[in-house]
């Protein structure tokens, strides 16, 4: 088994990226965290349940200007998982992006707490 480097989510111009390194951190468009151990398993734990059914590529041939998305995992031997949709995606989508966002809140949480 290989250690997770980063997760990379992108939706259109949303950027969500997971870097696991000694401080790990979480960059969403502009805006850089610092984030705890703690809270980057929970959210790889949480991942991997909602991913595990997941099919590489989610594709709506009849649309054809419509959203794009891409969940990078990159791993600590160079290799990726990917997954990826244009205007189709898994079923379980919106809680994948729950728990994006919920993880976001959760960051902000801690460093509201930090500065007041």
């Amino acid at each position: 088994m290989y250690i997770i480097k980063n997760i990379t989510y992108k939706n259109n111009n949303d950027v969500f990226v997971l870097n696991i390194s000694n401080n790990p951190t979480i960059k969403y468009n502009n805006e850089l965290y610092n984030i705890d151990y703690e809270l980057v398993f929970k959210y790889i734990r949480s991942l991997y349940s909602i991913t595990e059914d997941w099919k590489e590529e989610y594709i709506n041939t009849t649309e054809i200007d419509g959203n794009s998305w891409e969940l990078i995992i990159e791993y600590s031997n160079d290799t990726e998982k990917v997954y990826s949709g244009k205007s189709s995606y898994p079923d379980n989508f919106d809680t994948f992006e729950e728990l994006i966002y919920k993880t976001l809140n959760e960051v902000r949480y801690v460093l509201f707490k930090y500065w007041y």
